[in-house]
This record gives C-alpha cells, structure tokens and sequence, in this order.
C-alpha cells in the first residue's frame, strides 16, 4: 500500500505517523501529584484525588493518567501546527492533536474486515507498510484524541499520501457529525457530477 503513503516534509505535518508517543486517559477521580517544593521537579509530593487536596488547581497541576506509549498519527492541520511559530511564541508552547495507532489483530476477522472497509466511524484503517515501520494493518482510534507538545513528536516515520488524507478528512468529518460524504455531489443548475473533493471550501483560519 505504498500509494497510502507519503515521503516525509521537513516540518511536523497532518497524517504524519510518530513513533513513542503517549496516548491515554484521564482517570476519575481526578488525581494530581503536587511536590511539596515546587522549585523541585523530584522528591516528597502530595498525591491524591484534587478533591481532597487544599487548594487545588491554583494555577497549573501534574495530572495523572493512565497512558502508554506507541504509534500516533497527528490530526491537525498544518495550518494549526505552524500557527505558533508563525505567531513567534516559544516552542515549549507548541502543541499538537494525536490519535493512536493499534493493530488490527485485536479484531475478529469479521470486525477487522469492517473497519478496512471504512465502516466504523471511531477507526480510521491504516494497512501495514513494513518500510516505514507498520508491521501489521492497524487503525487510528480517534476516540483517544488529545494534544502533546510538538517536541515529542519528533520520532516521525511517514506520513499520508493526498489520496488518503482526502479519506482521513471524510472519516473524521464523519466521526464528528455522523453524516458522511457523497463520493461525488451533483449541481444543481447543470446537473453534472462532481468528486466531492471539487467542492470542499478549505477556507481561511
């Protein structure tokens, strides 16, 4: 499937696919670890649900999640990514949306077959290509959205053609609304048949 794929730009793109990326979730209760001297980013440390802390969330707290590393593939734009260098602010304030990658083995052959097809609006499939470190067919999960700072992603090992990045925007456009595209949309005035694609606005942001 190396037509799904694509060589890689320079810069952190949309539908490139990272490698040792944490994804997770965050847990209830909502548990925080606070050092004791907040000078020190080691030692003792209050830890527990933030309910049950004194005060709590007063400015910016260590979370707790439960997490693990793997694949991601990066969702935003390259519009919101570039956004921050283009507004000068300091790289350890870029951040960007992930999803992660898993594989499709965990799926009986009937469910896997599903997703392949593109059937089931939460996975978006990604088929195996051994050259750029996928060693099975996998999807994303785009139930596990969240954003990391753009300087953890930078194990990057490809990244979506054009083609499939016109199917990853169908399907998220999807997983988001519940409707879907027409493969192709008719004028209304002429009564000729368009690709969808022709009439998508990409506007400005």
């Amino acid at each position: 499937m190396a037509d799904f794929f694509a060589p890689l730009s320079q810069a952190l793109s949309q539908g490139d696919i990272v490698a040792g990326v944490p994804w997770g979730l965050i847990d209830d209760p909502l548990t925080i670890c606070r050092p004791v001297d907040r000078s020190k980013s080691e030692g003792k440390a209050q830890y527990g649900p933030a309910s049950a802390l004194k005060g709590a969330f007063k400015g910016i707290e260590a979370v707790h999640a439960r997490a693990q590393l793997g694949l991601g593939m990066v969702l935003w734009h390259d519009c919101q990514i570039d956004k921050f260098k283009n507004q000068e602010r300091p790289p350890e304030k870029w951040f960007a949306a992930i999803a992660p990658i898993l594989p499709l083995k965990d799926f009986d052959a009937e469910s896997a077959g599903v997703v392949k097809e593109g059937r089931r609006r939460a996975f978006f499939f990604v088929p195996a290509f051994p050259d750029i470190g996928i060693t099975e067919d996998s999807y994303v999960d785009l139930r596990h959205i969240w954003s990391l700072k753009q300087s953890l992603l930078i194990d990057r090992m490809g990244t979506l053609s054009p083609s499939a990045r016109m199917d990853l925007y169908a399907h998220l456009f999807t997983f988001l609304t519940q409707r879907a595209y027409g493969r192709d949309v008719q004028c209304a005035h002429c009564g000729q048949r368009t690709p969808w694609e022709n009439v998508v606005d990409v506007g400005e942001d």
